[in-house]
């Protein structure tokens, strides 16, 4: 019987969010901000500790739970109530405004400056869209298709040309103070379209991660850092059987054995870190670590 995962990533993402929570508090974020950051990394933690305690059965827990409390704060609590738009037009609104709001701080926090630090794990732990697709049927990924993934960059550009034409050549004015933005609107109706496009290609691709792989534009930012991210899974080379538990398992289609076998870390941009490669392994193999480029950091070093 496999030993249980360990819980220190759950300490590792929770320090990472304290720190952002007193550096936010410094730079005169306010209490408010700060509270609600470490409350993230206090939820995330949870979920990260369920995970690594659970039989492997019940491991899909961990993650849900952590993507309800995160995902249903934020979409709620500063989506809804706090009228501000946390798709990608509202930062670019922000951005173009030159304010620096809550929607800049989180996407600095989790999809811009965090994954260097915690890779992708906005996507495997906190994003509201795929807290819903995780209930979607097609759990087993039947392979990327080819040829795709240029849409998401075409996304990215569309919604930046957007802003920027409605801004620069339009004059409108988007508003940030509570009674006068319209933040709310460009919120709800982003994730309505969000939720409609991505639930029409789950069931194209049978993949509920066909949104993730195809369409979200944030993945532009978040391919980016992750590559140069501290926090990757590693295996040993010699206990590898290539039995490829890991890679069938993965619902980003990472091909976690080769790396293995390269005596590397996961370096693949589109390792969401949500572990089910590592609870997968039947040897035990996988882990996460913490460490700089992709030599492994683990006991034991590939032969040769």
């Amino acid at each position: 019987m496999k030993r249980p995962l360990p819980i220190w990533p759950a300490a590792y993402v929770l320090g990472y969010f304290a720190l952002v929570s007193l550096v936010a508090f410094v730079l005169g974020g306010g209490a408010p901000q700060s509270v609600f950051l470490l409350l993230i990394g206090l939820s995330v933690a949870a979920g990260l500790v369920v995970h690594a305690r659970v039989s492997p059965r019940r491991k899909p827990l961990g993650r849900r739970l952590s993507l309800a409390l995160v995902g249903l704060s934020l979409f709620l609590g500063a989506g809804v109530f706090g009228r501000q738009s946390f798709q990608i037009e509202g930062f670019f609104f922000y951005l173009l405004a030159g304010v620096a709001g809550g929607v800049v701080t989180h996407y600095l926090v989790a999809k811009i400056v965090g994954p260097l630090v915690i890779g992708r794990a906005w996507c495997g732990w906190g994003c509201w869209i795929w807290m819903v697709f995780d209930y979607l049927p097609w759990q087993r990924s039947p392979g990327r298709k080819p040829g795709l993934a240029w849409i998401r960059a075409l996304h990215f550009g569309l919604s930046l040309g957007l802003v920027v034409l409605l801004v620069r050549g339009f004059g409108y004015d988007h508003g940030f103070t509570w009674s006068g933005t319209d933040g709310l609107w460009w919120f709800l109706g982003g994730c309505g379209a969000y939720y409609a496009a991505g639930a029409g290609l789950a069931w194209f691709a049978k993949d509920n991660r066909a949104f993730c792989k195809y369409l979200c534009p944030v993945t532009v930012f978040l391919r980016a850092a992750n590559r140069a991210a501290l926090l990757r899974v590693e295996g040993d080379r010699e206990a590898c059987t290539q039995c490829l538990s890991c890679q069938k398992i993965c619902p980003m289609d990472v091909q976690v054995t080769a790396f293995v076998q390269a005596g590397r870390r996961v370096s693949d941009p589109e390792c969401i870190r949500c572990q089910q490669c590592v609870a997968a392994c039947p040897e035990g193999n996988l882990r996460l670590s913490v460490g700089f480029g992709s030599a492994l950091t683990g006991r034991s070093r590939p032969a040769g």
